[in-house]
């Protein structure tokens, strides 16, 4: 069996969200500094969702419904 390398490229990435009602409804999402937590995080708040999001590193989103919190998950300690 042969593995096919696929690079992510998160201006690509695409959900299909449009079938659900998502405002002001709130998500959890984990690892939002990049990649595929970073796109979602995008697509939900576009949605109307209020996002609380998790990670290493603040991303570079600003938006009255995006709230951050710095998460270290490899030590296990969450610095809220």
């Amino acid at each position: 069996m042969q593995l096919k390398t696929v690079t992510f490229q998160p201006e690509t990435f695409n959900i299909e969200l449009f079938f659900m009602d998502l405002k002001n409804k709130i998500a959890v999402i984990t690892g939002v500094s990049k990649g595929i937590g970073n796109a979602l995080t995008e697509q939900l708040l576009e949605k109307g969702t209020v996002v609380a999001g998790w990670g290493n590193n603040k991303p570079d989103i600003i938006h009255k419904d995006f709230h951050f919190f710095k998460t270290d998950i490899q030590i296990g300690r969450a610095h809220v």
